[in-house]
């Protein structure tokens, strides 16, 4: 049994690790391999000597000295509850700065640090041109991309009005602090995103490689005085089903990446529960078999349909004198109120059944006794445990955020 937990744990892990290395090749392409590039750092370049065809997409860092003008500013809306918008707010702004000597080049700045720093600039640009001095100059990190249709139109609309031909100014943009085509806090954001996913694929791994998944099961076995071995040698020939195995003394089950193991005469009901949760629309829907131990205490064992339950209860039946089996209100209301009768009905039903069974004592020939049926008498509420209904029947109640139906099986 252990070493089926164990390959289907490792099956698992593998699932993991393909997941992982699907996001990370996924966080990759959608940022153009931003991590990356983040990762690596930026390269330095002189933004008057630069083939900008060459390092299109590549994060760099360059000083940048003249800004001479904005021309587009890019705004976004609240709306507030009533649905109207409220005041705009301006995110990004778009200056003109130079490359190359020879040409105007695009350049956008994020946010308001930056765009403050940028509206400094364009007024020391503004005044040094007018003493007829040069500019300080300030080193920026960022990408050049292409410029979108849209705003290749506004460059080129406020350069057609200052009398600028297209050979004038550049199709690309400078985005400070971009790498690549996303912001640098999306590209730390995916190196995020990556750093957990190797760990956990690693973590995943480890465990499944590990005999982590014995230690719950090792425990039980120290504190029922078993050894290990004859514990895993009395589960290798129990009864499976949806990764349950059952025998006449213990009920084994999986949890995460861990074995439990439950001692079958702790146990006093049992019975199958069904849970619908309906959540945006979509309803999904648990199976699980309900055992409840002498201290009203409640073990869920998860279980993947009603004709698995209905193995597992059977099993419960033939070997489990103890056990109440099914579940229904007076059940439900005897196991609250009156505990100590709900712990008798197995024993009175045995008790009933023992009343009423033929006499062994002997009879001559000539005196017959009166032929009488005996009327078996079952004690109120009681379920009978080899009862199986034709068909599920749910009693259902309703909680906040979901519907749990329980209903009969034995």
């Amino acid at each position: 049994m252990f070493q089926k937990v164990r390959k289907k744990i490792i099956n698992k892990a593998i699932i993991k690790i393909i997941v992982c290395i699907a996001i990370i090749i996924g966080t990759l392409v959608y940022t153009d391999m931003a991590p990356i590039k983040l990762v690596k750092g930026p390269e330095k370049i002189d933004i008057d000597n630069v083939d900008l065809d060459k390092y299109k997409g590549k994060y760099i860092k360059a000083k940048v000295a003249y800004v001479y003008d904005s021309f587009l500013e890019e705004v976004t809306y609240k709306k507030n509850k009533f649905g109207s918008k409220s005041a705009e707010e301006v995110t990004a702004r778009y200056y003109i700065t130079d490359v190359n000597l020879s040409q105007y080049l695009a350049l956008r700045a994020d946010g308001d640090y930056l765009m403050n720093k940028f509206d400094v600039l364009m007024d020391n640009t503004q005044i040094a041109i007018d003493k007829g001095t040069e500019p300080v100059a300030f080193s920026y990190r960022g990408s050049f991309v292409k410029l979108s249709k849209r705003e290749y139109s506004e460059l080129k609309s406020i350069m057609t009005q200052a009398g600028l031909s297209e050979d004038m100014y550049s199709d690309y943009i400078f985005k400070v602090n971009y790498v690549g085509k996303v912001d640098e806090v999306y590209a730390i954001l995916g190196c995020g995103v990556i750093i957990f996913a190797v760990f956990f694929a690693l973590f995943s791994i480890i465990r499944a490689l590990s005999s982590r998944y014995t230690k719950d099961a090792r425990k039980f076995a120290v504190h029922n005085g078993i050894a290990f071995e004859q514990l895993c040698m009395e589960l290798d020939g129990a009864y499976e089903t949806s990764n349950v195995w059952i025998n006449a003394k213990y009920t084994a089950y999986i949890k995460g990446n861990k074995i439990r193991i439950l001692k079958n005469q702790d146990y006093i009901w049992a019975y199958y529960k069904e849970t619908r949760t309906t959540r945006k629309g979509v309803t999904s829907v648990t199976r699980q078999i309900a055992l409840a131990d002498r201290n009203k205490k409640f073990t869920l064992i998860t279980i993947a349909s009603e004709d698995d339950a209905r193995n597992i209860l059977s099993i419960y039946a033939e070997t489990q004198p103890q056990i109440v089996l099914g579940f229904n209100d007076d059940l439900q209301k005897l196991f609250i109120d009156n505990f100590e009768q709900f712990l008798m009905l197995p024993y009175q039903k045995a008790s009933s059944e023992e009343e009423t069974a033929p006499s062994k004592e002997q009879v001559s020939e000539e005196q017959e006794p009166e032929e009488q049926e005996p009327e078996e008498q079952e004690p109120a509420g009681y379920v009978p445990e080899e009862y199986v209904p034709e068909e599920y029947i749910p009693e259902t109640y309703d909680t906040a955020g979901q519907t749990t139906d329980n209903n009969n099986l034995l």
